[in-house]
C-alpha cells in the first residue's frame, strides 16, 4: 500500500482538480472592505448545504495543546467541537485516509473537493475514506461562544496542526466503529490548497507518526509582511494590453495624489470624477480601485466554475470604444487630469480606456463602501468581535502571516498594478484598531518550518506558474531549482494560454484539486418546476455502467437561489415566477400524491408549513354560499384515508425544494439561448458571454416569458408563442389570522364571487401545537395567518414595476366596498399592496421538446388561476416525463452499455410524455378559461343570473364533484406505468416471435454480447435438490445506495457445493410477503457461466466469498449473457410461474466447481 501510495504522491496529484476558495489579497488588507468580502466571487459554490450529501459529525478536541506556551495564557483545560464530515463508500479494508484541509473558511466550501474532485478520485482509486475536517474557529468549529480579542488567542496554526494530529489519533467514523481507522493503524495522507496547502506540510512534517503523507497546492510555506510580489504573475501573465492599461490607469492616480500632493483640488476632482467622496482619505481611495484584479485568482480550468471576471475586466479597460456614456460629462476633468500627469489627453483611445476604468469602477463599487460602513461598529463592546472567516483569517494575518500588498515597495523600474500609495503600515491599520495587536506579525515562527527551502519526505510540492500566491511558495522566483522525485514530487504546472478556456495562461491557485463536472441534464429555472426536476431526476435516473459517466444535473437561474433568499417579483428571461413569494398557492391532492411519490418527508415538511382544505366554498359578494364542493381525491384502500388540497405560502413550497438541492448543483447565470443541436449535444449560452455549455438533456423550467421555449422553433423569430394577457390582474397577501377567526371556517378555502371581480381567501399555516400538523389527511388548527388575493378586470396590463401601489390599494377598496362578506371588510381595512400580478395564459404549442429540450410547467403551458392546478400540473409533468426517461434510460443501458445517446432517448421519451400530458393540460386550461369569466366586470342583470345558475348547480353536488375527481384522483405514476405496460406487451410480443423464429433456426444458442443489466426489483431465489437448500438471499443483497429500503439487485451467482455434483437441481421463485411486484410482474431468465464482477474466485468460493462478492457489486453489473433460457411471472407475493422456457432448466444437472449465475430481466420490474 505504502509503495503504491508514493506513485499517487508523484503522478497522481497532476490530476486537474482546483478551485481556489481563498480571500483576495484586497480582501485581506482592508477592512473597509469586509462586508462585501464575507463570502468569495465564488459564494454560491461556497455556500452549499452541510446536510444534502454528507451528515457532519464533531469530535472533541483539547482547546489548548501547549500549556507551556505563554502566548495562550491564562491557559484552558476546556474542549469544543470539530466539526467535519466524511465519504466511506468506496472504503475497503486496509484502505487509507484522505484528509482535505478547510484552511481558513467555512469547510462546506471544500464540499465539491470530496464528492467530484481529488480526494475522490484517490479515495476510489485507493478504496480509502475521504475526509473534511474543519479549522479551528471558523464554520461552526469555534472553542468559545463569543468572540473577543482576549478569547481569540487560541487561534494559531500550530493550535489547528495540534487538532488534526489529535483527531487522525482519536477519531472513530460513525458506522465503522469495528475498524480501527486511526494513524495508529491506517495511512493518513493530508490535502490542502494555499494556506491549508502549508498547513499540510507543516503537519506533515510535525506529526510524521500520525500523518504518512500530504500533498500541498499552492502552499504558501513562507510568511511575508510586505507581499508586493502578489500581483507579479498577474504582470507577467495577464493579457499585456490590459496590464498596461491597469498600469497607466494607476500611474495617473499616483501622479496626481503623490507628485501632486499639495494640489488638494486635483485629488479631490479625481474623487469626484470617480464617484467617490472628495473628502475620502487616499489610503482609503485607491485601495478600491484595483478590484478588478482579483479576480485573476478566482479563474479556473473548468469554465463551470471558474470565474470570468478578469476577462471582462480585461475587455471593458482595452477597449478603444466609449463603453460608459455616463462617463462622458467626466471627460473634460478626466483630459485635465491625464495631460497633468504627462500623458497624451489627445489620445481618444488612451481616454475612452481611462473612462472605461471609470465606468467599470462605478459599476461594481456602487455599493461597496454602504455595506462595507456598517461594518466598523458591530458592537458597542470594543472586545467583542464577530464570528466569521473573516474575522478569524486577519487574526492569522496580523499575528502569524502578513501578506500585506503594498504598492510602495514595488522596484522602481516596475510599473505597479496597485497604488504606491498604499504601504504596509497603512494596509496593516485594521491589525491595531480591531484586535490591538501593534507588533508585526511573527513570520518567524511559521518559517521555521522551511519557508522558500521546505522539503520532507512524502510531501508533494504542486503549484501554478501564474499564481499570485507562487511568490510565496518553495517554487518562487529566484528559489533553488530541485528535481522532482517519487518521494518528494516537485511539480509547477504550466497551462498554455490557447488550452485555457479564457485564453489567459494559468495554471492559477491550486488548480489540481477540483473534479471536471460533467453537465449532462441542464434545467433551466430554479423554481418550483426546476427544482421538482432536480429531484425527480435524482431519484429515478439510473447509474450508468461506468461510474464516471455518471449524470451531473445543473440548474441554471438568473437570480440569487440560496437557501434563504426571500424572492421578489422579477420579471426577465430564465426567471421561473415560482419564485415569486406575492402569495399564497393551492395544491391539489393530485400535486401532492407527485411529492408523496417523491419524498414522503418533503410532502410532510411543506404541509407542515401550510393548512389543509378538504373543502372549497363558492359565496356571492354577501357572503351567502353558493356551492360547497369537496376539495379531496378518494381513498384507494379501506386503510387510507383521503388526501386534502394544500393552502400554503408559495415561497415556502418553493424553499422546502430548494434545501434538498445541493448549492452548487445551482449556478447563477442568466441564460441567452438555448440551441437544440440536431448533430451534436446541446448548447447552453449565457448572458455574461462566458463559455456556453453542453448538455445531452435541456429542461426548460423558466416559466412562461422563458426563452428555452424559443430552441423548440429557431426558424420563428424572438418568440413565436408569446404570453396572451387576459385582461385579468391580482393583488394577494396574507393578515393575521387571529382577526378573522370567528368568520373562516376550519378546512376551508373560499372563493367569493361579485359583478366587478374576485375575491378568495384560506387559513395559510396551522397551529403550532397542532398533533397533525404535517399530515395531508386531517384538518389542523388554523395557524397565525390567512392568505387572501383578489382578481379583477384590468384591461391594460399593469406593469408591477411601476405601479403606483397606493392607488391600487384605493381603488381596490373602492371596487369591494359594497361587498358584505365580513372577512373581506377585514382584509380592506388593513390593505398594504405590494405588488400586482397579471394573469398570462400562452397559446398551445405544437410540441414540447425538440432534439433533447424539454420543456415542462409554465413554460409548456401557462394555466391561470382559475385552474387551481398550476403547481399540482407542473408537479405531474415533471414525474410524468423523468419516469419516462428512466424507462428508456434504463432499456438503453441494458440493450446498448455505457455507449448511448442521451439525447436522443430523451426525444424517445419526450414522446409519450407530450402524448400524455398535452390533452389532460389543455382541457384543463379551457376550463380554467371558461371559470375565469366569472371575475370580469359583468352588469347587474349578468351579475344575478350567474348566481341563480350556481345556486341551481349547488343542488347537484354530483356534478362538480365528478369534474373535481377527474382532476384530484388522477395518478400520473399509473398513467405512466399504463402506457410502458401497453409498450411492453408489443415487445414481448415480437420478442416471443424473434426468440421462437430463433429456436426453429438455430441448432445451438447465439452466444451473447457483454451487457448491462440493470435491477428493477429486490427478489430472493433458492436452489434446492433433494435434502439440502442453498439460500442466498443474505450473501446477495446489492443495495443501491446504503440505503436497506433502497436494495435492489438482478444478478444471484451460486457456488455448487461438492455434495451437489452431479445431483438434479431445481429452481425455485419466490416472493416475500414485504415483497412488491409492478408492471409486466414478468422477467426474462439468462444463464451465464462466466459473470464479470459477481462470480467468485476459483481459489476462494462458498458464502463468505459471495457475501464479499455482492457488497462490490455496483447497480448495474457487466456480465456474459449466455443463453435465454425462458420468462418468469411473478404474479403476487409468494407465487412464481414459469411463462415460457426454451430449455428445461427446472431441473438441470450442475457441474463441480461451476459458478452458475441467473440473471433476472425485468423489463418493467420497478
Amino acid at each position: 500500500m505504502h509503495s503504491s501510495l508514493k506513485l499517487l504522491l508523484a503522478a497522481g496529484s497532476l490530476l486537474p482538480l482546483a478551485q481556489a476558495f481563498q480571500y483576495t489579497p484586497l480582501q485581506l488588507a482592508y477592512p473597509e472592505l469586509r462586508a462585501k468580502q464575507q463570502l468569495t466571487p465564488e459564494s454560491a459554490v461556497k455556500q452549499q448545504s452541510t446536510t444534502a450529501e454528507y451528515p457532519e459529525y464533531y469530535l472533541s478536541v483539547p482547546v489548548d495543546h501547549f500549556h507551556n506556551d505563554s502566548r495562550y495564557a491564562p491557559h484552558s483545560d476546556d474542549h469544543f467541537d470539530l466539526r467535519y464530515w466524511f465519504d466511506a463508500q468506496y472504503y475497503k479494508e486496509g484502505g487509507p485516509v484522505f484528509v482535505i484541509a478547510a484552511g481558513e473558511t467555512d469547510a462546506t466550501a471544500r464540499f465539491p473537493f470530496l464528492s467530484q474532485g481529488i480526494v475522490t478520485e484517490l479515495a476510489s482509486a485507493y478504496h480509502g475514506i475521504g475526509v473534511i475536517l474543519e479549522h479551528r474557529y471558523y464554520g461552526k468549529s469555534y472553542p468559545v461562544a463569543n468572540l473577543t480579542t482576549e478569547n481569540i488567542r487560541f487561534l494559531s496554526t500550530d493550535q489547528a496542526l495540534a487538532d488534526y494530529a489529535y483527531f487522525a489519533s482519536n477519531v472513530v467514523f460513525p458506522g465503522l466503529e469495528h475498524v480501527n481507522l486511526t494513524s495508529k493503524t491506517t495511512p493518513w495522507i493530508a490535502y490542502g490548497g494555499s494556506y491549508a496547502g502549508a498547513f499540510v506540510a507543516f503537519l506533515r512534517k510535525l506529526y510524521p507518526d500520525v500523518y504518512w503523507g500530504a500533498v500541498s497546492s499552492s502552499g504558501v510555506t513562507e510568511a511575508i509582511i510586505d507581499f508586493w510580489q502578489y500581483y507579479e504573475p498577474i504582470r507577467k501573465f495577464g493579457p499585456s494590453d490590459c496590464i498596461w492599461s491597469t498600469q497607466t490607469f494607476i500611474d495617473v492616480v499616483d501622479r496626481i495624489l503623490i507628485d501632486h500632493a499639495d494640489n488638494k483640488t486635483l485629488g479631490q476632482q479625481l474623487k469626484s470624477s470617480l464617484g467617490v467622496s472628495p473628502d475620502k482619505d487616499d489610503v482609503s481611495f485607491v485601495s478600491l480601485l484595483s478590484s478588478g484584479l482579483d479576480s485573476f485568482q478566482s479563474r479556473n480550468w473548468d469554465s463551470n466554475i471558474g470565474s470570468y471576471s478578469f476577462r471582462s475586466y480585461c475587455d471593458n479597460i482595452t477597449s478603444s470604444d466609449l463603453l460608459y456614456p455616463d462617463t462622458e460629462a467626466v471627460k473634460p476633468t478626466i483630459q485635465e487630469l491625464i495631460e497633468v500627469a504627462g500623458y497624451d489627453a489627445s489620445n481618444s483611445s488612451f481616454v475612452n480606456g481611462f473612462l472605461n476604468h471609470i465606468g467599470l469602477f462605478n459599476k461594481s463599487i456602487s455599493s461597496d463602501e454602504d455595506s462595507a460602513e456598517t461594518e466598523q461598529s458591530d458592537s458597542s463592546d470594543p472586545k467583542s468581535l464577530p464570528k466569521d472567516d473573516g474575522t478569524s483569517w486577519e487574526y492569522q494575518v496580523c499575528t502569524e502571516w502578513g501578506y500585506f500588498m503594498s504598492g510602495a515597495s514595488v522596484p522602481k523600474d516596475i510599473m505597479p498594478l496597485i497604488s504606491r500609495v498604499l504601504d504596509v503600515a497603512s494596509v496593516s491599520t485594521f491589525c491595531e484598531t480591531t484586535y490591538g495587536i501593534t507588533s508585526p506579525p511573527n513570520v518567524t515562527n511559521i518559517n521555521r518550518h522551511g519557508g522558500f527551502n521546505f522539503s520532507y519526505p512524502r510531501v508533494a510540492i504542486i503549484d501554478g506558474l501564474a499564481d499570485p500566491w507562487r511568490d510565496a511558495t518553495p517554487h518562487a522566483d529566484g528559489t533553488k531549482e530541485r528535481e522532482s522525485t517519487d518521494d518528494e514530487p516537485f511539480i509547477l504546472i504550466d497551462v498554455p494560454a490557447e488550452d485555457v478556456w479564457d485564453g489567459i495562461r494559468g495554471a492559477v491557485h491550486h488548480w489540481d484539486q477540483n473534479g471536471l463536472s460533467k453537465t449532462d441534464e441542464v434545467i433551466i429555472g430554479g423554481g418550483i418546476s426546476g427544482c421538482t426536476a432536480y429531484l425527480q431526476l435524482k431519484k429515478h435516473l439510473p447509474k450508468p455502467p461506468t461510474p464516471d459517466e455518471d449524470h451531473e444535473i445543473t440548474i441554471y437561474e438568473a437570480y440569487d437561489t440560496n437557501k434563504d433568499t426571500t424572492c421578489d417579483e422579477r420579471d426577465g428571461p430564465t426567471h421561473s415566477s415560482t419564485l415569486i413569494v406575492g402569495g399564497g398557492l393551492g395544491i391539489g391532492p393530485n400535486g401532492l400524491n407527485v411529492l408523496k411519490r417523491l419524498d414522503e418527508d418533503l410532502l410532510r415538511e411543506i404541509v407542515r408549513g401550510g393548512y389543509v382544505v378538504p373543502t372549497s366554498n363558492m359565496k356571492n359578494k354577501n357572503g351567502h354560499l353558493l356551492i360547497r364542493m369537496d376539495a379531496s381525491d378518494e381513498s384507494t384502500s379501506p386503510n387510507e384515508l383521503p388526501m386534502h388540497m394544500l393552502g400554503c405560502s408559495r415561497h415556502w413550497f418553493w424553499r422546502c425544494l430548494r434545501v434538498r438541492i445541493p448549492d452548487r448543483d445551482i449556478v447563477t447565470k442568466r441564460v441567452a439561448e438555448v440551441v437544440a443541436n440536431p448533430n451534436g449535444r446541446n448548447v447552453v449560452h449565457f448572458a455574461d458571454d462566458s463559455p456556453p455549455v453542453e448538455a445531452d438533456l435541456v429542461i426548460g423550467a423558466d416559466g412562461l416569458k422563458g426563452i428555452v421555449k424559443r430552441a423548440l422553433f429557431p426558424e420563428a423569430g424572438e418568440d413565436p408563442f408569446p404570453p396572451h394577457y387576459e385582461g385579468l390582474s391580482g393583488v394577494g397577501g396574507f393578515i393575521p389570522a387571529e382577526t378573522v377567526k370567528d368568520d373562516v371556517e376550519k378546512g376551508s378555502m373560499n372563493f367569493i364571487i361579485g359583478g366587478n371581480g374576485f375575491f378568495g381567501y384560506f387559513y395559510s399555516d396551522s397551529a403550532r401545537s397542532a398533533p397533525h400538523r404535517d399530515s395531508p389527511y386531517h384538518v389542523s388548527e388554523p395557524g397565525e395567518s390567512l392568505g387572501w388575493w383578489s382578481t379583477y378586470q384590468v384591461d391594460d396590463c399593469p406593469n408591477p414595476k411601476t405601479i403606483d401601489k397606493e392607488d391600487v390599494a384605493r381603488q381596490l377598496r373602492e371596487r369591494y366596498s359594497s361587498w358584505k362578506d365580513p372577512v373581506i371588510q377585514k382584509v380592506l381595512h388593513s390593505l398594504e399592496v405590494s405588488n400586482m400580478y397579471p394573469t398570462w395564459t400562452m397559446p398551445p404549442l405544437p410540441t414540447w421538446e425538440r432534439n433533447g429540450v424539454v420543456l415542462v410547467g409554465d413554460a409548456a403551458h401557462a394555466l391561470p388561476p382559475t385552474s387551481g392546478q398550476g403547481s399540482s400540473q407542473a408537479l405531474e409533468d415533471v414525474e410524468a416525463f423523468v419516469l419516462f426517461l428512466s424507462h428508456y434510460l434504463r432499456k438503453e443501458y441494458v440493450t446498448r452499455g455505457p455507449d448511448i445517446d442521451v439525447k436522443g432517448v430523451a426525444s424517445t421519451a419526450a414522446k409519450p410524455y407530450m402524448e400524455l400530458r398535452i390533452p389532460r393540460v389543455r382541457a384543463i386550461l379551457e376550463d380554467a378559461k371558461r371559470r375565469q369569466n366569472v371575475k370580469r366586470d359583468m352588469s347587474v342583470v349578468e351579475e344575478y343570473l350567474m348566481y341563480s345558475f350556481l345556486w341551481i348547480l349547488g343542488w347537484f353536488p354530483n356534478f362538480f364533484a365528478k369534474e373535481m375527481k377527474a382532476v384530484f384522483n388522477y395518478n400520473i405514476a399509473d398513467e405512466v406505468r399504463k402506457v410502458l405496460e401497453v409498450t411492453l406487451s408489443m415487445m414481448n410480443l415480437l420478442l416471443l416471435t424473434l426468440t421462437l423464429l430463433t429456436t426453429l433456426t438455430s441448432a445451438t444458442p447465439t452466444p451473447r454480447q457483454n451487457t448491462l443489466l440493470y435491477p428493477y426489483e429486490t427478489y430472493r431465489y433458492w436452489v434446492q435438490s433433494g435434502n439440502w437448500k442453498l439460500d442466498p438471499q443474505d450473501q446477495l443483497l446489492v443495495v443501491k445506495n446504503g440505503n436497506a429500503a433502497d436494495e435492489t439487485t438482478s444478478i444471484v451467482t451460486f457456488d455448487i457445493p461438492t455434495t451437489a455434483d452431479g445431483h438434479k437441481c431445481k429452481l425455485l421463485f419466490d416472493l416475500w410477503a414485504r415483497d412488491v411486484s409492478s408492471g409486466s410482474k414478468q422477467a426474462d431468465v439468462f444463464t451465464a457461466t462466466k459473470p464479470t464482477g459477481a462470480s467468485a474466485s476459483d481459489s476462494n468460493t462458498g458464502s463468505a466469498s459471495l457475501q464479499s462478492v455482492s457488497k462490490e457489486v455496483a447497480d448495474i453489473i457487466v456480465q456474459s449473457r449466455d443463453e435465454h433460457v425462458g420468462r418468469i411471472s411473478v404474479s403476487a407475493p409468494g407465487t412464481a410461474d414459469w411463462v415460457l422456457a426454451y430449455q428445461d432448466i427446472r431441473s438441470l444437472i450442475v457441474l463441480l466447481g461451476r459458478s452458475w449465475d441467473l440473471s433476472l430481466w425485468g423489463l418493467m420490474m420497478r
